[in-house]
């Protein structure tokens, strides 16, 4: 599994020119406007994020059931979360997330998926060291 997520990681690198747009004779204003738009780059970065993420998810829900077994160290969550905290912990995340991404420059926003992305998959892979399976 964490071949594979390191693998798609790699993958990123074919899209990295994808937010460059081209320009030619503009005004300063529309150059940063542009800059900072939106892309498919962007979008695939937050793609595999919610993917990451949704598999930390799924951890966090199955550390709630075997509290006997599991604590959780997200100290907004607690030790022993319940479902519902945890699904509503993750949903909020998840949006918060998507609205910093929207909100920061192009360039800001690259290192800010890249290291969620990064942070997401350690967590998961630590999640799956210490057994806690990714089941919803």
């Amino acid at each position: 599994m964490f071949k594979l997520i390191f693998i798609l990681m790699l993958s990123f690198n074919c899209f990295a020119d994808d937010h460059i747009p081209y320009i030619t004779n503009q005004e300063e204003d529309n150059k940063v406007v542009q800059s900072n738009e939106w892309t498919s780059a962007d979008t695939l970065r937050e793609t595999v994020y919610f993917a990451v993420d949704a598999m930390d998810w799924a951890q966090t829900r199955n550390v709630s059931r075997h509290p006997d077994q599991f604590g959780e160290s997200n100290p907004i969550l607690g030790f022993h979360p319940s479902e519902h905290k945890v699904d509503l912990f993750f949903i909020s995340a998840a949006f918060v997330h998507y609205e910093i991404a929207k909100w920061l420059p192009a360039e800001p926003r690259a290192m800010f998926q890249y290291a969620t992305i990064i942070f997401e998959v350690d967590t998961v892979r630590n999640n799956l060291k210490v057994g806690a399976q990714i089941k919803f």
